[in-house]
């Protein structure tokens, strides 16, 4: 449907130049759009919870990640459109002119790739990407599937991905890539003792816990939450919407960031 655009939150990359930011600011001001920020920004209101129609994040997934963070508590979370400031993201409209983006909004033209986020069980810790609980060396973990399916590795982590994290940590551990629109779980090890240690795919209806013998970091997208010994992931009722340029293709992405020959 066609997009209000009233109360717009804008997100940045820590190095990004303000200057950008301060010509943007002023384009979204002169379409009578109300202008809040995460950051400090000169001459720009603080987000204070204040209702929003979209969210800008001006960088890469990393930044988009890091938003998400700041905003996952709001009751209903704000659409997300990400800018790409000199990278290929998996997360961005595909577009880098501010300009164009709002009119490709107003006319419809932007496709919704909404996305449930993860959750580990009794807290209000949410990831997009992956949880991981990881020791600083090797590691029994006992890994279970809802009551039913268990199985144990020695490692030093797990990850427990999403699709849209497939291309994250995940990978770089040779987990599978996943096309963004199959909900799933996908299980990976981080440095694995066994060469038999291999990624599990796992229903999204599942929960997973994990039982480590020793005290582990645990992390959500990146961000490092405690140490435990224990914890459930599952999938939550919460979701985000990203949008997108109608035209984005996954394995042009893939192409353009890893470099993959397809």
């Amino acid at each position: 449907m066609k997009m209000k655009l009233e109360r717009v939150l804008i997100s940045t990359k820590p190095d990004i130049d303000h200057r950008k930011i301060s010509e943007i600011v002023k384009l979204l001001r002169s379409k009578n759009i109300s202008v809040f920020s995460l950051q400090s920004l000169p001459n720009v209101p603080e987000f204070k919870n204040q209702k929003l129609d979209l969210v800008f994040v001006f960088g890469g997934d990393g930044a988009i990640l890091r938003t998400l963070e700041k905003i996952v508590k709001l009751p209903k979370i704000p659409p997300i459109v990400g800018v790409n400031m000199g990278k290929v993201g998996f997360l961005t409209f595909g577009e880098s002119d501010v300009e164009n983006i709002i009119e490709k909004l107003k006319k419809d033209e932007y496709i919704v790739n909404r996305k449930r986020l993860m959750q580990i069980s009794d807290t209000k810790v949410f990831a997009l990407n992956d949880i991981v609980i990881k020791c600083s060396d090797l590691c029994d973990f006992e890994i279970k599937i809802d009551e039913h399916d268990n199985f144990k590795v020695r490692a030093d982590g797990v990850i427990v991905s999403s699709q849209t994290g497939s291309t994250a940590y995940n990978l770089s551990t040779g987990g599978p890539l996943v096309i963004p629109d199959i909900e799933l779980f996908i299980i990976s090890f981080i440095a694995p003792f066994s060469l038999s240690a291999r990624s599990v795919i796992i229903s999204p209806k599942r929960k997973i816990k994990i039982t480590s013998k020793k005290l582990c970091n645990l992390y959500s997208d990146g961000n490092l939450i405690s140490n435990v010994k224990y914890i459930e992931v599952k999938y939550s009722k919460k979701t985000i919407d990203i949008l997108r340029e109608p035209s984005f293709s996954f394995f042009k992405t893939l192409k353009k960031k890893l470099e993959l020959l397809f």
